[in-house]
């Protein structure tokens, strides 16, 4: 097993190692910082529009609930004034073969 690699001894190289390891380990902390500060300062609005998405998108359910309870009472309302009619109609072939009969 060789004592230099490259013609430096183990000490050396041990050295160069570290030295690069803090450098690099500094350059991925400062990079990381960077890219996190960008990202929080460019997504504020992105999430500002996503709130107000996320209101309207609520505001439109409420109303859709609201119409579709509007709908079905209209529905039973027709549903009962049909019947109605029904029976007015019924009533009234009755009356009317009454008064046939009495002629």
């Amino acid at each position: 097993m060789p004592h230099q690699i490259f013609g430096f001894g183990w000490d050396e190289l041990a050295s160069i190692v570290a030295v690069f390891s803090t450098v690099f380990g500094v350059f991925i902390g400062w990079l990381v910082h960077t890219v996190n500060s960008n990202f929080a300062k460019n997504s504020k609005p992105i999430h500002e529009s996503i709130d107000k998405l996320t209101d309207v998108i609520t505001g439109l359910k409420y109303q859709l609930l609201s119409h579709q309870q509007s709908i079905q009472d209209i529905q039973n309302k027709a549903e009962k004034n049909e019947e109605s009619i029904n029976d007015h109609e019924a009533r009234l072939k009755i009356l009317e073969k009454e008064e046939e009969d009495k002629k």
